[in-house]
């Protein structure tokens, strides 16, 4: 039965203004199952269900969005300031961590296995945290029981991974303390301590300025300060997450797989690199603008719900939202890139290849906060297996990259389009 072009009955005030202001049918029928509309009442009304009744209304009721008067709160609203502070936090421990490898000999193995489990782990457990704390629960108690557990477990993991691949003390001291260090940060993060956590990191970082300036103090008192900062990470991580912890359900557990995923990839793309340890400083740092954006994407996308008065017109003015964060992104990105090397071959190529993974990374944040997630654990797990397979050149990686950034755009042109990802 298709749905008249034309109503047979009167609309109501309410319903009138709820199809007026309504990107797609699907809107219109949300809304009357939420006022109480059931199959058998839109039945009355000469349709055999409520969609059907909502197709009829949407094709009937002319489109007339009301423009908001005054600023609305969206679930989306971001704070510059604090995201900037977070691009320094994730950037700062690369200074220490540039210092401290050079004491590093043999086998770096371990460092890179530290790196990968260490993201998997901590993107998994951070899920779980904003998680409980999106249902009411203690969030920062799940918080700090991932990172007990996590401690336990990858502590003896990357040590045993350190013996049996040959590395040498140093190496598998700072795998260590890498690994401790970002499960550490992720809980006081999830705390909102982003202050706190730029206190911890003040030993290690202004003593490794001074030391790549001019090679004083000596190395010993380096690694001191570091471990310094690690344990006071630790400590802080277990004092502002002390909450009753509640267990952890195995749906939870099943959703933090994809984010732990993703993590795990990103390292890994991150480690097969040619760029080095100075290569993810930048990265690193511009983590907190990809937040931003991605913030400022997800809000523009649920404004655009009472700006546009068809699904047509949303879908070019989202897609014209995604180039806009992207570009923006890109341009913060290039700015902290560029001061790390010199505009000629290798490292043209090395800088673009640089800025595509960045700009994927970014493309594939914005599909999770929209809950899609097996293209972006799919393209980006074909690109680390293609890096493997092929020679470790800076031509092949910026190659591999664009290619994941333009197979993951085109797949976010499409998708970010659907206007039920936004509401």
């Amino acid at each position: 039965m298709s749905a008249p072009a034309v109503l047979p009955e009167p609309v109501d005030d309410q319903v009138h203004e709820l199809c007026a202001n309504a990107v797609d049918p699907l809107e219109i029928a949300a809304g009357l199952e939420f006022g109480g509309l059931t199959d058998e009442a839109a039945a009355r009304h000469g349709h055999p269900d409520v969609f059907a009744y909502a197709e009829a209304l949407y094709r009937s009721v002319p489109r007339k969005p009301v423009e908001p008067t005054a600023e609305v709160p969206t679930p989306w609203d971001g704070n510059p300031g604090r995201h900037a502070i977070r691009g320094i936090l994730f950037g700062l421990p690369g200074l220490c961590y540039v210092t401290a490898a050079q004491a590093v000999t043999g086998s770096t193995v371990v460092l890179v296995v530290s790196l990968l489990l260490a993201w998997a782990y901590g993107q998994g457990a951070a899920y779980l945290a904003y998680v409980a704390i999106g249902h009411g629960e203690a969030g920062l108690a799940v918080a700090r029981r991932a990172l007990r557990l996590g401690l336990a477990v990858l502590v003896p993991v990357i040590a045993g991974v350190g013996v049996l691949t040959s590395a040498s003390a140093a190496g598998i001291v700072l795998a260590v303390g890498q690994a401790a260090y970002l499960l550490a940060a992720g809980v006081i993060l999830v705390a909102d301590g982003e202050l706190v956590l730029l206190a911890v990191l003040v030993p290690g970082c202004v003593v490794s300025a001074v030391h790549l300036a001019s090679g004083w103090p000596a190395p010993w008192v380096v690694w001191a300060a570091g471990a310094l900062s690690v344990a006071e990470a630790v400590v802080l991580a277990e004092v502002v997450s002390r909450t009753p912890a509640k267990a952890v359900t195995r749906g939870r557990l099943l959703g933090a797989v994809p984010p732990a995923l993703f993590g795990a990839l990103c390292g890994g793309l991150l480690a097969v690199g040619t760029n080095g340890a100075l290569a993810m400083v930048p990265l690193s740092l511009s983590m907190g603008a990809a937040e931003w954006a991605v913030f400022r994407f997800r809000r523009g996308g649920h404004l655009l719900l009472g700006r546009t008065a068809t699904a047509r017109r949303f879908a070019r003015a989202v897609r014209a939202e995604l180039f806009g964060a992207l570009g923006r992104y890109l341009a913060v990105l290039l700015a902290l890139t560029a001061p790390a090397g010199v505009l000629a071959q290798p490292e043209a190529l090395r800088l673009a290849a640089n800025l595509a993974l960045g700009g994927a990374v970014l493309v594939a944040l914005i599909l999770q906060s929209c809950g899609i997630n097996a293209p972006v654990l799919g393209l980006f797990a074909v690109t680390l297996a293609a890096e493997l397979a092929a020679p470790k050149t800076p031509g092949i990686q910026l190659a591999a990259h664009l290619a994941l950034l333009l197979a993951i755009t085109c797949h976010a042109w499409s998708a970010v389009a659907r206007t039920s990802l936004h509401r």
